[in-house]
């Protein structure tokens, strides 16, 4: 297992991240609120000494709103995990250089992901749950997309993507960054009955055909029992596939993908 690795990889992300963010904090002058900008990637002329003040309600004051926000809390998830090193590991963590490149690309590439649009299966649910403006299928779709949450990762359902001859419109994707790959999953349940049972392989065999590796660019989860939902064996499939595509990684280059 390659659980230090990942730790490495989630250090680097964030310091990589972090380091494309804006610095500052939020003040409220004469009852109106602003962002004090007082670090900006790409401006040298932003300093301690010569900050940017931008009220909350433009587009501007929002934008930059947001990216302090998504800077204090990177930094505060890099808090964490610099914690977690230093119980399990001796010394500090390398930092390793972003973005990556690959070795291997197959399975649904992140640009591909993220211009894509969630719910395009035409074929709909009989009990439809609507849950952050995207559409599940069932209750078991809801429990996996909440374990995917958990462990912060962007989702979507039913993308439409194509291999050659084949289309797919996979259960659910999400998108790991520290690796730079989106990965699907699909749910298997009623695999007692002889007709889904033969639909659920049908669709694996597909997915191999084109090139996927089960449990790294995709994951089969099979439910056995609609009373009970496999959470700590959805975590473990998501955990080995992130950790066994890390073998597809080119460590120490700095060509490479861009992240989105």
């Amino acid at each position: 297992m390659n659980e230090k690795m990942v730790l490495q990889l989630r250090i680097s992300y964030l310091s990589y991240r972090i380091e494309r963010l804006p610095r500052g904090w939020f003040s409220t002058i004469n009852g109106r609120k602003y962002t004090v900008i007082a670090y900006e990637p790409d401006n040298p002329k932003v300093g301690v000494r010569n900050t940017r003040r931008y009220l909350f309600n433009t587009r501007k004051g929002d934008s930059y709103r947001r990216k302090v926000i998504e800077r204090i809390s990177a930094e505060a998830e890099l808090t964490k995990l610099l914690a977690e090193w230093h119980m399990n590991y001796i010394g500090e963590p390398e930092i390793i250089k972003f973005p990556l490149s690959k070795t291997r690309f197959c399975g649904i590439q992140t640009r591909q992901f993220m211009n894509s649009e969630s719910n395009q299966n035409k074929y709909q649910p009989r009990n439809p749950i609507i849950y952050k403006g995207q559409t599940l299928r069932s209750k078991n779709e809801l429990l996996a997309v909440k374990e995917v949450e958990a462990l912060g990762f962007m989702w979507k359902t039913e993308i439409c993507f194509r291999f050659g001859k084949y289309t797919f419109y996979p259960d659910v994707v999400f998108y790991v960054p520290y690796i730079d790959k989106p990965i699907a999953l699909e749910l298997d349940g009623m695999m007692d009955e002889d007709d889904y049972y033969d639909h659920a392989e049908d669709r694996r065999r597909k997915y191999i055909r084109a090139g996927f590796e089960e449990n790294k660019d995709v994951i089969f989860l099979r439910l056995n029992n609609e009373y009970y939902f496999p959470s700590e064996d959805l975590k473990t499939l998501i955990r080995i596939a992130i950790e066994r595509s890390i073998a597809d990684l080119r460590i120490g280059d700095a060509e490479g993908i861009e992240f989105v």
